[in-house]
Order: structure tokens, then sequence, then C-alpha cells
């Protein structure tokens, strides 16, 4: 029953990666030019070092205080899901403007009892340590990464960006950063501001250059 089911998931992926492959009718050379990230809706698609991905979603996170109250000034930073053409794999395309258009990519999802560090167990109480003493350290698979205090930061998440009447969900992130650049982050997800208990969730990640990112076609079009 259960290779049953994990073909029938396989199958599921495969077909979902098949239509959007079929959905993919990219802009010309020379328009793809005067678009960016921030132009893309969802079903439209992106090359991200020469691999293909069609955006399924696009959310969004407030920056807030660490206890979620607002700031005086907003801060946004987007979402986007992103279905693989070559693997029918999902991860998730961060951004926010600042200067200029800073970008992070997802690439794997950790399991939290894989990591390690000296100061005890990866809890939410040595999260909240760090964030603290703004420093600490933390071992996954042999390489450790370090606490990153300009990275870690409260907010408010909303799944649908462009829905004015939608709550935003507390969550905070604790990042962290390998001297080759890799990055880890540690999601901790919040029922309200008075959760003590909020569920966690960890991935590393990588930063991603503009040159890196190809707009391909800017939403879903229609097959008519």
């Amino acid at each position: 029953m259960r290779l049953k089911r994990k073909e029938s998931e396989m199958n599921k992926k495969q077909a979902r990666r098949l239509e959007a492959i079929r959905g993919l009718k990219p802009l010309s050379e020379s328009e793809r030019r005067q678009y960016t990230v921030k132009d893309v809706a969802v079903g439209g698609y992106l090359s991200i070092g020469g691999e293909v991905f069609k955006v399924l979603s696009i959310g969004k996170y407030l920056d807030t205080k660490w206890d979620f109250r607002p700031k005086k000034q907003q801060y946004w930073t987007y979402e986007l899901e992103l279905l693989s053409l070559k693997t029918g794999e999902t991860s998730f395309l961060e951004w926010y403007e600042d200067d200029e258009i800073e970008m992070w990519l997802t690439e794997q999802e950790v399991r939290l009892r894989e990591l390690r560090s000296d100061y005890g167990k990866v809890s939410r109480e040595l999260l909240e340590y760090f964030a603290d003493e703004e420093e600490g350290d933390i071992e996954w698979k042999g390489k450790t990464f370090y606490y990153d205090d300009e990275e870690t930061y409260s907010a408010l998440y909303f799944r649908d960006a462009f829905d004015p009447d939608m709550e935003g969900v507390p969550v905070r992130f604790f990042a962290f950063e390998a001297g080759d650049g890799t990055t880890l982050t540690i999601e901790m997800w919040y029922d309200d501001t008075s959760d003590s208990r909020p569920e966690r969730e960890a991935f590393t990640g990588r930063t991603v250059r503009s040159s890196e990112v190809e707009v391909l076609q800017l939403k879903e079009e229609s097959n008519a």
C-alpha cells in the first residue's frame, strides 16, 4: 500500500511538471530584458541559474518589531513558490528591494533533529538565547553555520500577497550563514502572538544574484 501511495505521488508530480512545461510560452530575448522578478505574476516563469521554474503562488512578509508590533515604516519581503520544470520539486524565492533587489532561494528542507550545537539542544529557548546574545552557531552535516543577527527578524506572513483582507500570521526567522555563503534559516510559526510553542521549520538556501534571474513569461497564458 505504501509503495502504491508513493507511486501515485510521483505520478502527480510528473503530471504537474509536464503541465507546467506545456504552459511555457517564453518572451522574446529583447522583451525579457525589460522585466525583473518584481513584474512576474502567478503562472509566470523564471529562469534561475539556467533552471526554469513556474510561479505557483506569491506571498509576502511585513517586517515587524521582535514582539510583532508594527514598525513606523513598512518593509515588505515577497515570496514566490516555484515549481521546477526539471525536477517537479517546489522551492521558494524571496526578494525585497533596498537600494537594489536582493534575492534568496531555498535549496533543501532540513530535519530539525539533524541540527547540533555546542551550546546545547537546538530548541526554541536556544534560538531565543542566540537572538539575545547576537551570536551562536549550529552544525548540520559537518558544516557550521554562524548566527546572523542582521538577517534575523520577526514578521507577519500573508499567504496571498494581493488579498487586502488577509490577516498576517506571526513568524520569526533565525538566520545562520556558513563560510561558503550557504544559509540556514529556522522559522518559528505562531498561532498568535501569545503562542508559547510555535511550530518550527528549517531550510538551507543561497543568495541569488540579479544576473542569474531571467523573466521568461509574465503570467499564465491561455491555451486557446
